[in-house]
């Protein structure tokens, strides 16, 4: 006790580095949202590895200068944490998407389409943006977002919709610190993306003096400089620049089917990818190849033509319930101590984290409230919203499990709460107050690159691997992160739009759809129910055989990520991770394999920080430079 007493005491949070995390979150996260680019795209975000590992080299010069200046651990943790939290409240599949329809339909009503007849009365004014003069701007020609109209007639909007965000991510912070000891201690989850920040960040587990390391960190460097010097002067040879496109090879029915798919070579993801287990990643890139091979049978036979074939959004919908079910149910004593500690009972487990327990479960509760509140003054049904709410947390939770345990690169859960109740309810159900709604709420509804849950958990995780306390003030910083992420990123995402012209594809998906919705009302889908049920039941089948035999190589979770829409880019590279690491372990064992980990954090901090530096060298010259995705 008096070793790890002594080790934790270094370890508290200083007021004055909030302060600092919270400047440099604020600066950072405005720049990310201002910018086009993909570090919100997979699990790891590139600016937040980034930043701690130039605060990390910092903490070398600062050393030799004035060591009370030292950022400790837990304060390189602390700016980590609300890096992270903040760009996953601003980024992909939420902040982009909400600036997108909020004024979509007022812009692109036209008589033929009849929206205005069919929905415009139902569309609050407080949570939209009506004037056609302001929104010329976003759709057409390039402004700024700060003239002083333009500004006033986004701000209430905004104002409200920031409302709903943070209080949506408090609710995530309070579920999290529920489940945080089931899944940290009790089944001592693995988090696979945690382990690159927490090689940086802890002193204990640094892998910088190694120097296995530095070469995977220098060969990938070496490789991203001349990819981006190709990108800048083509006629410098890229050597694994570009992806080739295997579409162009199959041009006839029924190989057409296999719609866009990409063979590129993206470090950072082959990086990541060694971490995960080999059932998972061999499942992923298997069960992408079975959805597309599945897409070819049923062109030709022609099964095409059936509504959502080959149902791959429909049964990962049912594949979902039955994992989350699951989940909790192997959490079910937990969750039961939790319930009897916050209501004082004498058999409750967690006494001494009773104020934790009860602060989340009445945050949560009134978070809840105010959310369905919220959704039923916007004009949405309760019933509607405590649906359409819990089915997002529901996949949230799930998202936040499947990172925890096994980490895969990125997380794009197309699994959505209002075609689930489409489907498995009616349209015709539905007052048209509340299908309008749906439609509004689409950014809320639709994949979770982003989602801040795993990453507020992966934070707590690290904590607790630093004997971090001062829980209160890690998440007063937390409060802070989403507080300033939200509002820098509707802010930056605006005057990116503003600056280049903002994009349509989400309105275009959305407002027709609930067009369609209005003119033909429909009953229960059996064809939904159908997709559903096996999606559930295929589920539950690789669950019962990946539990008990062990040489089943082809895990559940696999077969609801193989059909990811980024997988078109990532599945090579994961692959490519795959067989490394099978070979690694077919050859060597486990101990080959540790001794190997070091160059694959090196391969994936190398490529993070090149990346990070063409975007920077990019945004600073007006140039178009590397991506995280060679688009």
């Amino acid at each position: 006790m008096e070793n790890r007493s002594s080790s934790t005491a270094p370890t508290k949070i200083r007021f004055s580095v909030i302060i600092l995390a919270t400047v440099i979150m604020l600066a950072e996260n405005y720049a990310v949202a201002s910018t086009w680019n993909g570090f919100s795209l997979n699990s790891l975000f590139i600016n937040a590895v980034f930043m701690i590992f130039v605060l990390s080299l910092l903490n070398l010069l600062l050393r030799k200068i004035n060591n009370k200046a030292v950022l400790r651990p837990s304060e390189l943790l602390t700016i980590y944490m609300m890096l992270v939290v903040a760009t996953s409240s601003a980024g992909h599949d939420t902040m982009e998407m909400l600036t997108q329809t909020i004024g979509h339909p007022f812009w692109f009503a036209t008589p033929e389409n009849e929206w205005e007849d069919l929905f415009f009365r139902d569309l609050p004014k407080w949570l939209t943006v009506q004037d056609r003069g302001v929104l010329e701007g976003f759709y057409t020609y390039n402004e700024s977002f700060y003239e002083p109209i333009v500004f006033k007639t986004w701000l209430k909007p905004l104002l409200f919709w920031s409302a709903f965000l943070i209080v949506l991510y408090f609710c995530m912070v309070c579920i999290n610190m529920i489940l945080r000891k089931q899944w940290t201690e009790n089944e001592k989850l693995s988090f696979p993306v945690a382990q690159v920040p927490l090689g940086i960040i802890s002193p204990k587990l640094s892998i910088a003096k190694n120097k296995i390391y530095w070469y995977g960190f220098g060969a990938t460097v070496l490789l991203s400089l001349i990819n981006g010097l190709h990108r800048l002067y083509p006629m410098i040879p890229g050597i694994t620049y570009d992806k080739l496109d295997l579409t162009v090879y199959f041009t006839e029915k029924p190989w057409n089917a296999i719609d866009v798919t990409y063979i590129e070579f993206l470090p950072f993801i082959l990086g990541l990818a060694y971490f995960i287990p080999v059932s998972l990643s061999f499942s992923i890139w298997f069960f992408y190849w079975f959805w597309k091979i599945e897409m070819v049978l049923g062109s030709a036979i022609g099964f095409q033509y059936l509504p959502w074939f080959p149902g791959y959004w429909v049964q990962g919908t049912g594949a979902i319930a039955v994992l989350f079910f699951m989940f909790i149910f192997w959490s079910k004593r937990h969750l039961w101590s939790v319930l009897k500690t916050v209501f004082h009972s004498k058999t409750g487990n967690y006494e001494g984290e009773s104020a934790q327990y009860t602060f989340a479960v009445i945050g949560l509760l009134l978070g809840m409230a105010f959310l369905v509140m919220f959704c039923y003054y916007a004009g949405m049904a309760i019933w509607v919203a405590v649906i359409f709410l819990c089915g997002f947390f529901v996949v949230s939770i799930l998202v936040t499990r499947v990172r925890a345990e096994l980490g895969p690169p990125t997380h794009d859960f197309p699994f959505t709460p209002s075609s689930f109740m489409s489907g498995m309810i009616g349209t015709k159900r539905f007052d048209a107050s509340s299908l309008t709604q749906l439609a509004l709420f689409k950014f809320l509804d639709y994949g979770h690159r982003s989602n801040p849950m795993p990453h507020i958990l992966e934070s707590f995780y690290i904590k607790e691997k630093l004997h971090v306390g001062q829980m209160g003030i890690f998440i007063g910083a937390m409060v802070i992160a989403i507080v300033g992420g939200t509002l820098t990123g509707m802010l930056g995402n605006l005057q990116r739009c503003y600056a280049t012209t903002g994009q349509t594809w989400v309105g275009d998906w959305a407002f027709p759809e609930l067009s369609n919705w209005l003119r033909y009302p429909s009953g229960i889908s059996y064809l939904y129910i159908i997709y559903y049920v096996a999606g559930g039941i295929i589920t539950s089948v690789l669950v019962v055989l990946s539990r008990y035999f062990v040489w089943w190589p082809f895990h559940p979770l696999g077969y609801i990520l193989g059909g990811e829409w980024m997988l078109r880019y990532l599945w090579f590279s994961i692959f490519l991770a795959w067989f490394i690491k099978w070979l690694v372990l077919k050859f060597g064992g486990l101990k080959a394999y540790r001794q190997s980990i070091p160059i694959f954090v090196g391969i994936t901090m190398g490529d993070a920080v090149m990346l990070a530096l063409w975007k920077i060298y990019g945004n600073a010259f007006n140039k178009w430079t590397l991506d995280f995705v060679y688009w």
